[in-house]
């Protein structure tokens, strides 16, 4: 049991910077869906679309974290991006 959550815990490790990137990710997907849920409803596909995103750079980003830092600040930053995007996004078609 405790080799599983050694290597989980390794799986886990991140810098504060990229930490602070995919908590400020998390919170603009989660402004996104409270705009979808009780604002307006557009299209559920962009809303789909940003979260698989943003859930698939933060696992590529804790996978490829150890072997290249730089490709785990792209891949977080690449989604911040898309977060940032529809919302600027929603915000200028409402």
């Amino acid at each position: 049991m405790k080799k599983y959550l050694s290597t989980i815990k390794s799986y886990l490790t991140l810098d504060k910077i990229s930490w602070v990137i995919l908590f400020i990710a998390l919170i603009l997907n989660l402004i996104l869906w409270y705009i979808w849920i009780y604002r307006i409803n557009f299209n559920k596909i962009t809303m789909f679309y940003c979260l698989a995103v943003l859930l698939a750079n933060a696992v590529l980003s804790f996978w490829v974290y150890k072997k290249e830092t730089i490709m785990s600040y792209f891949l977080l930053g690449t989604a911040l991006l898309i977060q940032i995007f529809v919302l600027v996004l929603i915000y200028n078609t409402v």
